[in-house]
């Protein structure tokens, strides 16, 4: 299994690139809020029963994945540096337990684009959707520390997101669809 795993602050792209990399090629969409949805449907946002959940779920879902034969995912995400290390670490184990491969690829945009992008009527009702509310948070999300992996960097300020689905591809070695 090859996982692609798109990061980035909220409102840079991630989903709308990941929507497009599934379209290119035959790999799965796991959306970072897909788990978070679930089991905040149960457990309040940020407790440990949250926190503890929504990591199992992901990991599980990857390595059933790996155990399967799904040829790829691409999953979505939001790092916070000194805080979500583990869950990388955890996530490149799994992955590697099964002789997969992971692409980590870091997606940002300038500041003030990230901002029009949040207000955009596109962004999902769970998703930050105001610059205000980024302007808050924007210091909590970073780049994975290279001691941890590598990243291929995009900044999408001024890219498509065929754009910056082909550049995964060609980065990545993916197949396309035909």
């Amino acid at each position: 299994m090859q996982l692609v795993f798109i990061y980035g602050s909220p409102a840079v792209g991630k989903l709308t690139v990941a929507e497009e990399l599934t379209r290119k090629t035959d790999f799965k969409l796991f959306h970072n809020h897909r788990s978070v949805d679930l089991v905040k449907s149960v457990f309040d946002w940020g407790t440990e029963e949250f926190s503890h959940l929504n990591r199992k779920i992901r990991l599980d879902v990857f390595e059933m994945a790996a155990k399967k034969g799904i040829s790829g995912i691409v999953f979505t995400y939001c790092f916070r540096p000194g805080r979500n290390e583990d869950f990388i670490r955890d996530v490149i184990k799994v992955v590697e337990k099964y002789q997969g491969e992971i692409h980590f690829i870091y997606l940002h945009c300038d500041e003030n684009e990230m901002y029009k992008r949040a207000e955009h009527k596109s962004r999902k009702k769970s998703k930050i959707r105001s610059a205000e509310e980024i302007k808050k948070y924007v210091h909590l999300w970073g780049k994975i520390s290279k001691d941890i992996t590598e990243s291929f960097e995009i900044n999408n300020t001024d890219l498509s997101p065929k754009k910056a689905a082909q550049m995964i591809i060609e980065e990545c070695g993916l197949n396309i669809k035909e």
